[in-house]
């Protein structure tokens, strides 16, 4: 580079620099982690669409959850009352058919990975968990409460209509795997 004018250089040397400007720099890491966030949080389909700003407010609702391999996310026949997008790790859909075991989780409906989402169902429908989820390994997922849900994604972000999509869907395939059971 050259200069186009007459210029002051000042210098400041890597000892002075991070002295100076390490507690500055825990700011400018949280900014950073932040935006990592959001870009993770675009990548899962049900927020692609979303500017940052929407995006923004989505993440300071999202509530970070970790489990471990056969630890459950939620159980069929309980109160729905949070929504779970998966981060990374593997969870099993089980469905227990009427003819089940007390205490049975039931039969493997569905794997789900990095990206996909569960208990819709009982948000959009105001109905008890369709299904039981379960990690099959390590698992961490971001999740909303029943009242963000509907107020932030099913209106304020028009997200709804995606997820009664899937919603029906899954219903769909619930009362397949029901009826093969029952006949």
């Amino acid at each position: 580079m050259r200069a186009l004018d007459d210029l002051a250089l000042y210098s400041l040397g890597c000892d002075d620099f991070e002295r100076l400007l390490a507690p500055q720099m825990g700011i400018f890491d949280a900014a950073r982690a932040r935006l990592e966030w959001r870009e993770r949080v675009r990548a899962i389909p049900a927020f692609s669409a979303l500017g940052p700003a929407e995006l923004d407010l989505v993440l300071a609702k999202l509530e970070e959850h970790r489990f471990g391999p056969g630890e459950l996310l939620m159980r069929q026949g309980e109160v729905g009352d949070r929504f779970y997008v998966i981060v990374s790790g593997r969870v099993e859909v089980l469905v227990a058919t009427p003819g089940s075991a007390e205490g049975t989780l039931g039969e493997r409906v569905a794997m789900l990975g990095e990206g996909q989402y569960v208990g819709e169902i009982a948000l959009l429908l105001d109905v008890p968990r369709t299904a039981t989820v379960r990690a099959l390994e390590p698992v961490h997922a971001l999740s909303v409460g029943r009242q963000e849900f509907r107020d932030l994604l099913g209106r304020y972000l028009n997200l709804g209509g995606s997820f009664e999509e899937t919603g029906r869907e899954r219903l769909t395939q619930l009362r397949s795997h029901l009826a093969a059971h029952a006949a």
